[in-house]
C-alpha cells in the first residue's frame, strides 16, 4: 500500500469500518483488513457525496423526467459474436 493510502486508511471512521467488516460478515463475503480497509475509505467517500446531494436545494423542474429516454427494448436478443454480445468461450469472432 502507498504511503498516501495508508494514511487514508487510516484517517477511516471506525463506526463506517465496524459496518464494512459487519455487512461483509451477514454476506458471507471474505475480506481481509486492507481489503476492509479500502471499502470503508469508499463508502464514506460515497456517503459524503450523498450527504451534499441531500444538502442541494432541488426541485422537480431541475430534472424533469422527460430527459430520462431509454432505448428501444429490442425485439429479439443479441447473437453470439454481434458488437453487443461477445463470443462465447471456444467460438471465433465474426
Amino acid at each position: 500500500m502507498s504511503a498516501a493510502g495508508a494514511a487514508a486508511a487510516d484517517a477511516v471512521d471506525p463506526g463506517v469500518l465496524a459496518y464494512v467488516r459487519a455487512a461483509a460478515a451477514a454476506l458471507a463475503v471474505p475480506l481481509d483488513e486492507a481489503q476492509a480497509q479500502r471499502v470503508a475509505v469508499h463508502l464514506a467517500r460515497t456517503a459524503a457525496l450523498a450527504r451534499q446531494l441531500e444538502r442541494s436545494r432541488m426541485t422537480p423542474a431541475d430534472e424533469p423526467a422527460s430527459v430520462y429516454c431509454p432505448s428501444p427494448f429490442p425485439s429479439s436478443p443479441p447473437s453470439r459474436g454481434s458488437p453487443s454480445l461477445p463470443p462465447a468461450d471456444g467460438e471465433e469472432a465474426r
